[in-house]
């Protein structure tokens, strides 16, 4: 049960805005093993929403998601469509 299922590290969320753009997720970083369970907490817009819809490939097409790895059971998520998602 040690092995690691999901990898994210350096994960940043960049939301394009009219002035510019908005930060909205910055350096996040954890593992998760198998059999184990990861609760993201934080104050309300902290960016636990954007992080989860980031990992899944899920945030809308304007939103910029980046990463140094983004890993599910061997998968590079970076690099993989929507189908094999």
């Amino acid at each position: 049960m040690a092995d690691t299922i999901l990898t994210v590290e350096d994960l940043t969320v960049d939301i394009p805005i009219g002035a510019g753009t908005l930060h909205a997720v910055r350096g996040i970083s954890f593992d998760l093993k198998r059999g184990e369970t990861l609760c993201i907490v934080g104050e309300s817009g902290s960016g636990k929403s954007l992080t989860s819809l980031a990992v899944m490939g899920l945030l809308g097409k304007r939103i910029k998601r980046d990463a140094a790895k983004l890993e599910f059971d061997g998968k590079d998520l970076a690099a993989i469509g929507p189908n094999e998602m």
